[in-house]
């Protein structure tokens, strides 16, 4: 199978949004699969432009045991800061400007699109690709995905990720549906979004998680249990991270055991963080602010934690990004305020732990439990069923719904 996997964001991206189609790009390379990847440039490179006859002998000469990365060049900067961007007052005038950039261009960020239409004839007439699939958010990669499928007479698949509701403008959330209603089939991340797409999006859907590497399902080591390690991760909202470090500063204060208590923290908000934490001072509670960790470092400090956390959003009905990573850690997950039902099934399913606390009087309990018991030899899920939430599973459901929608358009031409 020759695929197009499309991603705003470049793999070597410091954030999560660069995971995702990465991941499945190289599983189904390594799988025998020809997959071109096309994203964003870095930032630091925006003048490495490729020219066609370059691209044409690059993919030619490809080892395709990995995928082959088309990086795009955006052909102007959309987001040019200004006073008018970068003050509340104009809030109304921005709001109106991004509706405008998703009615005529498709997106927000059309000049990757239009720096991407150069390489549109070659990837259809020289690559063929039997399949597209582009993931959202941004809506842009769907633009650029629409444009090759109809140019190579395939269909394209779209992937949501991210919260439909919460990225396009209300009012023209129906308009930019239509818009895009010539794929031939949906994917995405949790059953939640196809179930809130439903009304926009009908198409066939599959859900496909994001997950982590085979490569740790191994028991997690044995550390010391003189300390209790938490790791906490991701972004947050600023109130509840308030909440839910007070409450442990005021347990450390009351805790009747000599065991400290080390915070890491390894999200991108360290600024915020730093904030809450300068005045919650005791000689039992010790915050550490980690700098960017790529994927393997991450997980193997969460190996070596006693416990993992997360924040939730406010009004979040999302999977959040990091509980199924979490999940291969073999370390219970603390979550605070609560979880998804679809959440608590997999965690359950794999035989993990959640800590699901709703309330800052529960966190209080919470934490109590975890300083009393003994953590050695101990892990936290069932490997048998977790292998189920790895990237190399994941990607044969994903290569599976792939082949019946090709099938499914070879069909419909048919008749």
């Amino acid at each position: 199978m020759k695929a197009i996997f499309i991603n705003y964001s470049h793999p070597e991206t410091k954030h999560v949004s660069g995971v995702r189609v990465k991941a499945f790009a190289d599983v189904l390379a390594e799988k025998g699969h020809k997959i071109i990847l096309l994203t964003k440039c870095l930032e630091d490179k925006n003048g490495a432009i490729k020219r066609i006859e370059q691209v044409s002998r690059e993919i030619q000469k490809h080892n395709w045991r990995r995928p082959y990365h088309l990086e795009i060049v955006p052909i102007q900067h959309t987001y040019i800061k200004t006073k008018i961007q970068n003050n509340k007052f104009f809030m109304p005038i921005r709001k109106v400007n991004t509706a405008w950039k998703f009615l005529r261009h498709g997106g927000v960020y059309h000049d990757w699109t239009y720096g991407s239409k150069e390489y549109w004839e070659l990837l259809s007439k020289f690559f063929k690709p039997d399949i597209i699939w582009a993931t959202f958010l941004p809506t842009d990669s769907w633009c650029i995905a629409q444009k090759i499928a109809k140019l190579s007479d395939c269909p394209w698949i779209m992937d949501i990720k991210d919260l439909w509701h919460w990225y396009i403008p209300k009012p023209i959330q129906k308009i930019m549906a239509n818009r895009f209603c010539d794929a031939a089939a949906l994917t995405s991340n949790c059953k939640l979004h196809i179930e809130q797409t439903k009304t926009f999006f009908s198409m066939n859907s599959e859900v496909i998680y994001s997950g982590f590497s085979e490569k740790f399902l191994i028991p997690p080591p044995l550390i010391p249990d003189d300390n209790l390690i938490i790791t906490l991760s991701g972004s947050f909202n600023d109130n509840l991270m308030t909440e839910f470090l007070e409450m442990l500063a005021l347990f450390s204060l009351k805790n009747k055991t000599s065991r400290h208590i080390v915070v890491n923290y390894t999200g991108a908000k360290h600024k915020a963080f730093e904030e809450i934490t300068n005045h919650l001072t005791d000689h039992k509670l010790e915050f550490k602010i980690m700098s960017y960790l790529n994927i393997h470092e991450f997980l193997n400090l969460c190996r070596k934690s006693h416990v993992n956390a997360y924040i939730r959003l406010f009004n979040s009905t999302a999977i959040h990004h990091k509980s199924i990573e979490l999940l291969s850690c073999g370390r219970p997950l603390f979550v605070y305020p609560g979880e998804t039902e679809e959440v608590k099934q997999l965690i359950h399913n794999a035989g993990g732990e959640l800590i699901c606390c709703n309330s800052k009087e529960h966190l209080f309990a919470a934490f109590n439990k975890l300083t009393l018991r003994p953590t050695q030899g101990f892990y936290f899920y069932d490997p048998e069923k977790l292998i189920q939430l790895t990237w190399e599973a994941q990607a044969d459901i994903l290569v599976r719904f792939i082949k019946k929608t090709i099938g499914r358009g070879a069909n419909n031409d048919a008749m």
